[in-house]
């Protein structure tokens, strides 16, 4: 008598069509990664486990924060007419210090532009507002770098600055320096 042999493949089901939902908890696997049949002949491809997602921005430590806090305070100073901007060249890295000073320039440029037109429209004589500081927050992505977005006001508008940090033999030094 001869045995029936059946071939040695099983059936899998195959992915949904549908996209997964929002709330689904498992991420959606790719196409070539997922097969409908498999021969059981044949060597096996385990599925890749899915990466997992980038660590969350680490605290700022203590030192790295008060840096922040200090070199805030000077572009404060800058703005509002207490020292001059070339007082950020010693707290500007080398090779990145004429784009720290253009930068820290034109947010001197912006806030006295926009004081002039408080003081024509309201006519008045004596100084206006200064610029404020709403909110700072600080991050430090690895040890020796710090990276601060912060939030200002004046004349009833509000700026972010953001801004890097580095420590550098023992100074922590501004990298880049942006005003939106």
């Amino acid at each position: 008598m001869i045995a029936k042999v059946r071939p040695a493949i099983r059936l899998r089901p195959a992915p949904a069509l549908d996209p997964p939902y929002d709330d689904e908890a498992a991420p959606p696997q790719p196409w070539s990664l997922q097969l409908a049949l498999q021969l059981d002949g044949g060597v096996r491809r385990r599925m890749p486990t899915p990466a997992a997602p980038p660590p969350a921005p680490v605290a700022a430590s203590p030192e790295a924060r008060r840096a922040a806090r200090r070199f805030l305070d000077m572009i404060l100073e800058i703005l509002n007419g207490y020292r001059p901007v070339s007082h950020v060249r010693p707290l500007a890295g080398q090779v990145d210090t004429e784009m720290v000073v253009e930068q820290v320039s034109a947010c001197l440029d912006r806030a006295d532009t926009l004081r002039r037109a408080r003081q024509q429209a309201r006519s008045i004589r004596r100084p206006s507002a200064f610029v404020q500081l709403k909110q700072i927050r600080v991050c430090e992505p690895r040890p020796g770098v710090a990276e601060v977005a912060a939030a200002l006001a004046l004349a009833e508008r509000t700026w972010a600055l953001a801004y890097r940090l580095e420590r550098r033999r023992g100074a922590w030094l501004c990298t880049a320096i942006r005003l939106v």
